[in-house]
């Protein structure tokens, strides 16, 4: 609370340079985590989280966010379906079940 306080004394310019360089800070940390990561499997289980509606599915038994990766928008996801996603790339790979 000491440092906020602070931080409201600093005149308005440096205040928003403050901000943003937050912001940009947690973008390419976000962005770094986001190509790391890597998986390849079978697509166990599919969930929603409310109220924001962020799409998990789980591979290999671990859970994954994938609503920040891309992907086409028009395939829906299904239990069954192939997902691959290799490090270093921003979008995952899906390949649909023929189960029905």
């Amino acid at each position: 609370m000491k440092y906020f306080k602070q931080l409201l004394l600093l005149p308005k310019a440096f205040r928003l340079v403050f901000v943003l360089l937050l912001v940009v800070v947690w973008v390419a940390i976000s962005n770094f985590h986001q190509r790391n990561v890597t998986f390849n499997g079978i697509i166990e289980k599919i969930r929603y989280e409310e109220p924001k509606h962020i799409l998990f599915i789980t591979v290999n038994r671990k859970e994954y966010d994938i609503e920040h990766y891309q992907w086409h928008p028009n395939y829906s996801l299904a239990v069954g379906d192939s997902a691959v996603k290799k490090k270093g790339e921003e979008g995952f790979l899906l390949i649909k079940s023929h189960q029905k």
